[in-house]
């Protein structure tokens, strides 16, 4: 592996029980390695990663845009429904 990457992975450790991405190092046998045999071969869900910078949070709307967009799906439902009824 390159020396600018890091191996991540998601599970528990030892020291937190909850799951979460940690770097550790891979080697074959030992840690990051899930058959934990010497044999060329590194078992582990997970891969390499480059990151630059702090990762920001992705933008979304404010709770009262959220509730009136909810608001308006729910008329417009609710005017369908009223179109199908007449129709029959």
């Amino acid at each position: 592996m390159q020396t600018w990457a890091r191996y991540y992975k998601y599970g528990p450790t030892a020291d937190i029980s909850a799951d979460h991405w940690y770097a550790h190092p891979v080697t074959d046998g030992g840690a990051g390695d899930s058959d934990l045999s010497v044999n060329g071969i590194i078992d582990d869900p997970g891969g390499p990663a480059w990151i630059t910078q702090d990762v920001a949070p992705i933008p979304t709307l404010p709770q009262w845009a959220m509730m009136l967009l909810a608001g308006i799906m729910g008329m417009l439902a609710l005017s369908k429904v009223q179109r199908v009824e007449k129709s029959d």
